[in-house]
């Protein structure tokens, strides 16, 4: 599944990918986050919850699903960050890959961000559909949560 998307924040791009490039100050924004581990440079874990609440019509008994996964950062030049992720959720295997392109804009940094995502059996299981509006909701959660840090002073 492949998703992608914009954002202007309020910072400049050496700001937005010092903060970026950053585990814990990313882990800040990552929705449902239970634990979070920095391992070594360039490597964290994370447990976190995803809420299927709101699509509990669609996933049946399931309120929730635990993820967890293990990030690193790729080297993908000055102004792209990129974040590989491999892990279990449901215990089933699956893979992450988020790339974020930062560029100056009039009011501070535009991100450009696409994100693919290899669920395999997670997929077959809650089909597409089910799947890519989690996914939606998670990212729309995400951004929100980095637009608001990124467009702060915090």
């Amino acid at each position: 599944m492949r998703l992608e998307g914009s954002l202007e924040v309020r910072s400049q791009p050496t700001e937005c990918l010092r903060r970026l490039r950053d585990p814990s100050w990313l882990s800040q924004c990552l929705p449902g986050l239970q634990s979070f581990e920095y391992r070594e440079p360039g490597t964290f874990s994370a447990t976190f919850y995803l809420d299927l609440t709101q699509f509990s019509q669609l996933a049946g008994y399931l309120t929730r699903i635990r993820a967890e996964m293990s990030f690193r950062y790729d080297d993908a030049g000055n102004d792209t960050i990129k974040l590989t992720g491999e892990g279990r959720v449901v215990g089933a295997k699956i893979r992450l890959t988020i790339a974020v392109r930062i560029s100056p804009s009039p009011t501070g940094s535009l991100l450009n961000w696409q994100a693919e995502a290899d669920l395999g059996l997670v997929q077959k299981l809650l089909g597409e559909s089910l799947i890519r509006k989690v996914a939606e909701h998670q990212i729309q959660r995400l951004t929100q949560c980095l637009s608001e840090r990124l467009s702060s002073r915090v």
